[in-house]
């Protein structure tokens, strides 16, 4: 059986802790960029090409098929603002600790 003390040993010397908030953290961000994304950037960009005189995303095959990117574009745009973000956090945490 596991004690307490063994307990707090493991989860001190992996880092348990510190690993659980930061996925808690990386969901929530996600969920946050996403809703940035799909609420102001992919309707400007919308706007953008409405201008242009293009009416949509989607293209019509053939067949009736529909290709529509802005799933596609949302995703592109997410994966890449979630990259940046912790890109720059993990580098300015470094930064941090190498000052100190």
């Amino acid at each position: 059986m596991l004690t307490r003390e063994e307990l707090k040993t493991f989860l001190k010397e992996n880092n348990v802790i510190g690993f659980s908030v930061a996925m808690i953290i990386a969901l929530t961000l996600k969920d946050l960029i996403a809703a940035i994304i799909g609420s102001l950037l992919v309707p400007s960009i919308n706007l953008f090409l409405i201008s242009l005189q293009i009416k949509s995303f989607s293209k019509y095959l053939p067949g009736g098929d529909k290709i529509d990117l802005s799933p596609v574009l949302k995703s592109f745009f997410t994966f890449l603002l979630t990259f940046l973000v912790v890109y720059l956090s993990i580098t300015t945490f470094f930064q941090v600790l190498d000052k100190k």
